[in-house]
């Protein structure tokens, strides 16, 4: 890493990428969330220079949360990551333009199957979709601006006896 005269900043509980997702999928369980970031790439020394000093670490980490994160919060997505040190944006903006046409998956409160299900998405009644667990994931291309709408009947969790 680049290396200043300055002490790094220590983080503190709000801007930790954790506590960003957190709050979000309480504010919004409905609502997907990506993070795109146009940063100095973790790693990127030439990048860091030039930029100085400044590394991005923390904003990469939000754009690309672990599977643990966007398993626990059902409505966080993967963002992407581009450099600031880019001579051309309009390849860094391309990748976010492709993630507005997919429908992010989407927790239900309970457990469904596929048959207890049916998803609309604008005036289209069929729709290809798949069901992992509690989680609907909408296999078709959807424009950012089309309104999905998901109905569904909980089923009873079962025991497991042994």
């Amino acid at each position: 890493m680049y290396q200043t005269d300055d002490p790094p900043l220590l983080l503190e509980e709000d801007d930790l990428p954790e506590t960003f997702f957190r709050k979000v999928s309480v504010k919004n369980r409905y609502s997907s969330v990506a993070v795109h970031s146009i940063i100095v790439p973790p790693g990127d020394m030439s990048c860091a220079k030039q930029a100085g000093g400044v590394d991005g670490t923390i904003y990469a980490q939000a754009s690309n949360p672990s599977p643990e994160i966007l398993n626990k919060y059902g409505n966080i997505r993967r963002g992407h990551v581009g450099s600031i040190c880019s001579g051309n944006y309009s390849s860094q903006l391309g990748p976010i333009a492709d993630t507005l046409v997919d429908v992010p998956p989407f927790t239900l409160p309970c457990f469904s199957s596929k048959d207890y299900i049916s998803v609309k998405v604008g005036n289209r009644d069929k729709i290809n979709f798949k069901v992992k667990g509690r989680r609907v994931l909408i296999e078709d291309r959807v424009s950012f601006d089309t309104k999905v709408k998901v109905s569904f009947r909980c089923l009873k969790k079962r025991s497991r006896s042994r």
